[in-house]
């Protein structure tokens, strides 16, 4: 599904998701326990780091994600859904 994204916002985005998906730790589909770097979410996704940076800056800006701790918090689910289609 990621080699056929426009954009790496698209890419990362679906990362995101998915990685929610298969490390969410209490059946709590918005959070899940996040232990990659930037290094490994580029090697993953195929961007540059600050791509990424820039990227998750920018999800976090307009609510669509947070970070508790280790967890990523996946805060506006459908709007980040919308930026992996978009």
């Amino acid at each position: 599904m990621m080699a056929l994204c426009r954009s790496a916002g698209q890419k990362l985005a679906i990362f995101l998701l998915d990685w929610c998906e298969r490390n969410q730790p209490f059946q709590d589909h918005g959070i899940a326990r996040f232990t990659l770097t930037h290094e490994e979410i580029v090697q993953i996704i195929g961007s540059s780091r600050e791509t990424v940076t820039r990227l998750l800056l920018g999800f976090k800006k307009r609510g669509l994600i947070q970070w508790k701790g280790c967890y990523l918090v996946l805060t506006d689910r459908a709007a980040l859904k919308i930026s992996a289609v978009d």
